[in-house]
Parts: C-alpha cells; structure tokens; sequence
C-alpha cells in the first residue's frame, strides 16, 4: 500500500512550490542577512566565495527541497485529517 500517491495534478503542485520557495527562501536569506548587518553592524553568517555574501545561488535548491518538504507534510495532514 503506498501512503503517497502523485498525479499529475500534484506534480504541478509540487513545481510551483519548488520554484516559489526557491525564490522566496533566496530573498529572505538576503534581506535578512543585510538587516542583521545594518543593524547591528556585522555580518552573521557569509558565503565567502559568494559576492552578495549573506546568500548564495548554490542554496537555492535547499530552499526548493525545503517548500517541497512542507507541502508534502501538509498534505499528508490534510489527507489523513490528523489535526
């Protein structure tokens, strides 16, 4: 018995959450990043061989992968009715 099935329609579900996650994670880490910086006066965290340093392209996917994991979680819940 497979407790996951994906259709068609799914799949869809799960590319545009990939890309939108992948966008919005990108942007949130930057600007984040930056406000941290301009408010206390120093970085914390950075990608050294990144030049917007407080993010980098090579994350992105994570980002993508990440969404992908919490839709996936909410539609397990709203499936089985769990809350």
């Amino acid at each position: 018995m497979r407790i996951f099935k994906i259709n068609l329609k799914d799949k869809n579900d799960y590319l545009e959450m990939f890309v939108l996650s992948c966008i919005a994670g990108f942007i949130a880490e930057f600007l984040i990043g930056w406000g941290i910086h301009s408010f206390i006066g120093k970085f914390l965290w950075i990608y050294p061989t990144s030049p917007l340093q407080t993010t980098s392209l090579y994350v992105v996917p994570l980002w993508g992968l990440g969404g992908i994991f919490f839709l996936h979680i909410w539609k397990f819940v709203k499936k089985y009715d769990i809350f």
